[in-house]
């Protein structure tokens, strides 16, 4: 959650062998590991990560109740932290290796679709400019077209617009679209019934409730959705 609200996307598994298969595929900024697992230690996992190419390069920050620096540096850890692990010293180490990254300008295409042009203009205001690419459709029909000529990489979708509803665009995104996988946060005032809510689950990445909504949840759901694609960018 810390990193998360510090606009860092995070994948979290809960084994070694988890750790090991979703490395090869998403190839993160950084790996935090610990050193009790259930499965295998944190030991073998750093093992395995240094010894198979994929992930070799990989910078591996140990945080643990385990007190062994030696080992951790020997089998090749970045860093080293004892548990209660500092969040500030953690940042600035993951900072670190972030900074060393070669140059690269990262963007992603936000389409935000709501026939209340107040409501789109709030929303707005909670995005970096200088991450983000803001696409702006006041209506369900154009936000279909919008979706079609933009290809976003999220769309932002009310339920409450007429003739073409938020659930009109939902269905032609999931059903119809070639990038059916889109990612979808619905921010919405619409009371919702039981089927309704089953629908959306099956169908979209997090509900957000216009009345309550504030920007660090929004855009903690927001590098949630995100995570996923940027992992496969």
């Amino acid at each position: 959650m810390f990193l998360e609200q510090e606009r860092y996307n995070t994948i979290s598994v809960h084994s070694g062998e988890a750790a090991l298969l979703t490395l090869e595929k998403f190839k993160p900024l950084a790996v935090i590991l610990d050193i009790i697992l259930p499965d295998m230690s944190g030991w073998e996992v750093l093992t395995k990560i240094k010894q198979n190419p994929l992930t070799s390069d990989l910078p591996v920050i140990i945080c643990t109740m385990v007190d062994d620096i030696e080992t951790g540096y020997k089998l090749g850890a970045f860093d080293y932290m004892v548990k209660p692990v500092d969040r500030t010293a953690l940042l600035k180490k993951l900072n670190l290796i972030a900074s060393n990254l070669p140059s690269k300008k990262k963007s992603y295409r936000v389409l935000i679709i709501d026939d209340e042009k107040v409501s789109i203009d709030l929303l707005e205001l909670y995005f970096d400019r200088t991450e983000y690419e803001i696409i702006k459709a006041y209506g369900g029909q154009e936000g279909i077209d919008l979706f079609i000529k933009e290809n976003p990489d999220i769309v932002i979708l009310d339920l409450m617009m007429p003739e073409i509803t938020g659930f009109d665009v939902l269905n032609y995104i999931r059903n119809k679209s070639e990038k059916s996988d889109t990612p979808v946060i619905v921010v919405t005032a619409k009371y919702l019934s039981e089927e309704e809510i089953e629908y959306l689950n099956q169908n979209v990445n997090v509900v957000l409730t216009k009345s309550t909504i504030s920007k660090n949840d929004f855009l903690t759901e927001l590098n949630k959705s995100l995570a996923c694609f940027s992992a496969n960018k």
